[in-house]
């Protein structure tokens, strides 16, 4: 009680022992169950071997729902760009460093992965 140390309450450190609202708690399991089950829309877009020398492959789960494929310099230049689900982006004539490859789906939403390119 005297000594150095001091002794807060559980509410004061982030310990709370009220229970996790059953609503919010709802939600959160409805929302897993259905990105476990895939009904997830989002696109999953794999650009690999990261770091690259020589050919980037492109790997997704459905090709027919990329519209674009571009490829920038972390300054905003165009480097490559296909207007369909290319699979893999020649990239031996590139300078090391790292690039943006953006993905466009159909639906106009877009993703981003950063790629490096080394020799």
């Amino acid at each position: 009680m005297y000594g150095p140390w001091r002794y807060l309450q559980s509410q004061l450190t982030g310990y709370n022992s009220a229970p996790v609202p059953e609503d919010a708690m709802a939600e959160t399991i409805k929302s897993k169950a259905m990105a476990m089950d895939g009904e997830n829309t989002g696109l999953s877009v794999v650009p690999y071997p990261n770091p690259v020398s020589d050919k980037l492959f492109i790997k997704t789960e459905n090709a027919g729902q990329i519209s674009s494929v571009r490829l920038l310099t972390p300054a905003g230049k165009l480097i490559y760009q296909s207007q369909n689900a290319a699979a893999e982006v020649d990239v031996r004539n590139l300078a090391p460093g790292m690039y943006l490859l953006l993905v466009t789906q159909q639906d106009g939403s877009q993703s981003s992965h950063k790629v490096i390119v080394k020799k």
